[in-house]
């Protein structure tokens, strides 16, 4: 779960990324894609009240991950533990399901011997505040006090901020900055394309299912009609109903859940284009300024 503080110069809500249960084969890798965009959505209008933000969580996905850098680029915002001048020697910042916790399965660290940081607290600063990070650790205990067993399969994490007033607005976008966005930004319009295509398999999957339940169903009551034995027509009125119940359920996954999430995706992605199409001219604009300040330069 993650959180968007508000202080007397900070604004809030709440937002949360889902869980990826197998990395090999991600089937809700759109999910995320969709709750990252819409986060930074969230990030970006939070941006009008100039205060400065906190967003804090659970964003089940590691730094390297596309959902992370639509966050963090895309929202503006900075992440306190890179930014830490203090680190824990031999340790990249790792939340959840490490070495030293006693909820980590084994397997686990197979892949990962040193866990994941899928932990964040974040931060944007405003047009009247400067913010810094003083520290950012993990304070708790690996294990709760007189116990065997952790306070939870994340560690908590803790970040000290110092905020300090500004005479004026002095954050500015450079180019990599716009650049490190339109990345993000374009792998998750490709995992939004491949999310399409996924869902729009699984409608036909489903259509195709309740067409072949419906025919059985016909069948049924045809044999039902014409059945003298009173066993026999308990036992196809049973399964009737089985039957009909399986009915409901992939007619409703088939013409209500996937077009609900189909829909979804595809105004992400549109969203997304449109918003492409902004840093490009935003992209364009920038360089024509530093061109024309190179150009003062060499006059």
């Amino acid at each position: 779960m993650a959180s968007l503080t508000k202080f007397n110069m900070e604004t809030g809500g709440a937002a949360k990324l889902h869980a990826e249960y197998n990395k090999k084969n991600d089937e809700y890798v759109h999910h995320r894609a969709v709750q990252a965009f819409e986060a930074s959505q969230l990030i970006r209008f939070c941006q009008k009240a100039k205060a400065v933000l906190i967003l804090a969580g659970d964003f089940n996905c590691t730094p390297t991950d596309f959902a992370y850098r639509v966050v963090k680029f895309y929202g503006n915002l900075v992440d306190t533990y890179t930014e830490s001048p203090i680190k824990a020697p031999g340790s990249n910042g790792e939340t959840n399901e490490t070495p030293a916790n006693s909820f980590t399965n084994v397997k686990a660290l197979i892949d990962n011997p040193s866990g994941n940081r899928i932990d964040y607290i974040f931060y944007q600063a405003s047009s009247t505040h400067k913010v810094k990070t003083k520290v950012c650790d993990q304070p708790w205990p690996q294990r709760v006090p007189q116990q065997d067993f952790s306070f939870s399969d994340h560690e908590a994490l803790r970040t000290i901020l110092t905020v300090t007033p500004v005479k004026e607005d002095e954050n500015t976008e450079s180019i990599t900055e716009i650049q490190a966005e339109t990345d993000a930004l374009l792998e998750s319009s490709a995992v939004c394309e491949q999310g399409l295509k996924k869902v729009a398999v699984s409608r036909r999957f489903y259509i195709t299912l309740a067409t072949l339940f419906i025919v059985f169903q016909l069948g049924i009551l045809v044999a039902l009609s014409i059945a003298n034995s009173p066993g026999l027509r308990i036992s196809l009125g049973i399964l009737s109903s089985i039957l009909m119940l399986f009915l409901v359920y992939v007619l409703f996954m088939g013409t209500v859940y996937y077009h609900v999430e189909y829909n979804g995706v595809k105004s992400t992605k549109l969203a997304i284009k449109s918003h492409l199409e902004m840093l490009t001219e935003k992209n364009a604009k920038i360089f024509e300024e530093e061109r024309k300040r190179s150009l003062s330069f060499i006059k």
